[in-house]
């Protein structure tokens, strides 16, 4: 089976919406069952499975739902000056390469305490059978241990509970972008350039546009 390819941060998070989609798929084997089904149709699904942000309306007023997000994302520097060991033709730009360590949270939201929290469950068992199947298959690498938080009242809207899902994982990352020498020769002589550094500054940020 040809190998996933993760190369965006946008990337981790949809496989485990995928990995959550699957999971909850009416024809998918569960034992016990689960009371509730996800499908492509968003009027028929019993349950919503997205990347963040959810509409908290509709799970206040009609089904649950699962929000995968990130959050926060840490680069690693594990070569010289993060460059490339592989550089490939970039048109005079340099290549980067790094290690990207990400945070990911799994938001279980229902308007219903239990239910919150039994979701949150699901979505932690989810991890165990497939973290060793999603590393063999693409370049998503090290998924941790998963922490299962209380449910918490929304904090933007106290009607909806809230219970996470906490797990790492990461990836190597490559791109490329200008020599960033010449661009910081290009901002030193234009700051040289100003009569007064602050000033130049000061106005950068606190100019008003109509």
């Amino acid at each position: 089976m040809q190998q996933l390819s993760i190369v965006s941060i946008l990337d981790a998070i949809g496989v485990f919406v995928e990995v959550y989609r699957e999971r909850f798929k009416e024809d998918t084997m569960n034992d016990p069952p689960l009371l509730w089904n996800w499908t492509e149709d968003p009027n028929s699904s019993g349950i919503l499975i997205e990347a963040a942000p959810i509409d908290l309306a509709e799970v206040r007023n009609k089904r649950p739902g699962i929000a995968v997000s990130l959050g926060q994302a840490v680069q690693r520097k594990d070569s010289i000056g993060h460059h490339a060991s592989d550089p490939r033709p970039t048109l005079g730009m340099r290549q980067y390469d790094c290690k990207i360590e990400l945070d990911m949270v799994v938001s279980c939201l229902s308007s219903v305490y239990g239910e919150s929290l039994v979701i949150g469950e699901l979505c932690q068992d989810t991890i165990i059978p497939v973290k060793s199947e999603i590393e063999r298959l693409s370049n998503l690498a090290e998924i941790s241990d998963t922490i299962l938080n209380k449910p918490r009242p929304h904090e933007e809207d106290r009607e909806v509970w809230e219970t996470t899902v906490e797990f790492r994982t990461s990836f190597r990352k490559m791109w490329a972008t200008a020599p960033v020498g010449p661009v910081l020769q290009k901002i030193g002589l234009k700051i040289a350039d100003a009569e007064n550094p602050s000033a130049y500054f000061y106005e950068m940020f606190l100019r008003r546009r109509d």
